[in-house]
């Protein structure tokens, strides 16, 4: 996450580990980044969306969904809010 933004928060929340950080770069921009460092880490993408203000990566280890990165415009403008959220990092 520390390589599209600063990461502005760290929380548990029910079954999820969720990080969130605040980018300089546009949703354009970051999903194609963001997928491509995924696939070269090894993981699957299992789902995406991308329009062109906001987005979703879902993305796995093999079978099932594992993780998911959001990308939404804001809190401020020309900013990216990048969420990562990590299924069983909140146990």
């Amino acid at each position: 996450v520390t390589d599209w933004g600063s990461v502005t928060k760290i929380k548990k929340e029910k079954k999820f580990l969720v990080i969130q950080a605040v980018s300089d770069q546009s949703v354009v921009e970051l999903h194609p980044q963001i997928a491509r460092s995924l696939l070269d880490s090894g993981y699957e993408i299992v789902g995406a969306d991308n329009e062109g203000f906001e987005s979703e990566i879902f993305f796995a280890p093999g079978k099932g969904t594992s993780g998911l990165f959001r990308l939404r415009e804001g809190p401020c403008k020309d900013q990216v809010t990048v969420t990562l959220l990590i299924e069983g990092g909140g146990k």
